[in-house]
């Protein structure tokens, strides 16, 4: 084999072998490979892998999705940034495998605004003269993602479910991964096109609602002009014992709320955790009034009632020698993959 020929081929696997079996085909250009081998290797049969234009998988088969990251990285250039759910990966939010979705799968990526790469296969991009300052991951090679309170906006604007949007601020913001406050400066910034959800969520994160049920449940709330209720606040008895955290509370007159969805209930341990926090309430003293997500969702005329009534109710008798602790914070230790709503 002549020299020049063995050079080329122990460049092209040095190339290769630093971007996870990747090349493109500025780089196979580069290294003089002819635009007729490339298409020869990519076509059906072929032994290189076109995962999207001008990317190839020289290892062939399917890419894994880090591959199909740095891909997306190699088609949108070097000052190119990973945005959205993909970003918040490296972040630190872990997205459950059983929840994955065409959504989760899309990699979302920033380029600067006078570049024009267009979205193509499973790579959104996105055009922005508002580039924020990139992070970098650990893998290697290194990805450049956007920050954790501009992947969070982004991801926000993309969702197209209210409920998705609220889960997914509750748990960035209840995890540390960043704060109500930088996503109101990102929300205030940022386009407004696609961010009514976002906006929403945040008010009622703000809140202290953890579900889009609590949040819905607060502003059915705000239509009976009662006092608006704390949100999942530690109950404990004057002694120190803990009672529950009631999704509302109103403390004035010390009345529990609580959303238990029947999906919810539907596994034994979840129907037994009820079980008992119900009884602690009983033992306090506490009048509890329990409701669904539906009927939140499909008669809050309904909720409403209910709640004016209970609340009437519960003013006519004494309040609960209970306490109420300060706003639960999230252990971000004890984190598990968070589930989509629904």
């Amino acid at each position: 084999m002549p020299t020049r020929s063995f050079n080329r081929i122990s460049e092209l696997h040095d190339v290769a072998q630093a971007q996870v079996g990747l090349v493109t085909a500025a780089q196979l250009a580069q290294l003089g490979v002819a635009t007729s081998t490339i298409s020869r290797r990519s076509r059906a049969g072929g032994m290189w892998t076109r995962v999207l234009p001008a990317v190839h998988l020289i290892t062939g088969g399917n890419p894994d999705r880090f591959q199909r990251e740095v891909a997306a990285a190699l088609y949108c250039g070097d000052d190119s940034m990973i945005t959205g759910l993909t970003a918040l990966h490296y972040h630190g939010l872990a997205l459950n495998p059983d929840v994955e979705t065409a959504t989760t799968n899309i990699i979302h990526v920033l380029i600067p605004h006078a570049r024009r790469v267009a979205s193509n296969s499973f790579v959104v991009t996105e055009r922005t003269r508002q580039m924020p300052p990139p992070h970098t991951t650990r893998t290697y090679p290194r990805l450049s993602i956007a920050p954790p309170d501009r992947a969070v906006a982004d991801a926000a604007r993309h969702l197209r479910d209210r409920s998705n949007v609220q889960v997914l601020i509750s748990e960035v913001v209840r995890r540390g991964i960043t704060s109500v406050d930088d996503l109101t400066a990102v929300l205030d910034s940022g386009p407004r096109k696609g961010s009514a959800h976002l906006r929403t969520a945040l008010a009622h994160v703000r809140l202290g609602a953890w579900s889009a049920p609590e949040g819905d449940l607060i502003d059915i709330v705000h239509t009976t002009g009662l006092p608006t209720p704390l949100l999942n606040r530690r109950l404990t008895t004057y002694s120190g014992r803990f009672i529950a955290i009631p999704d509302a509370w109103f403390d004035d007159v010390g009345l529990a709320l609580e959303v238990d969805s029947h999906q919810h209930h539907a596994g034994g341990i979840d129907l037994e955790r009820t079980i008992r926090r119900n009884a602690a309430y009983a033992r306090a003293g506490i009048p509890c009034l329990p409701l669904t997500p539906n009927a939140i969702r499909n008669d809050p005329d309904g909720v409403a009632l209910a709640i004016t009534d209970a609340y009437h109710a519960a003013a006519l008798t004494p309040r609960p020698n209970v306490r109420v602790s300060e706003p639960v914070i999230f252990d971000r230790a004890a984190t598990i993959p968070f589930r989509w709503a629904g």
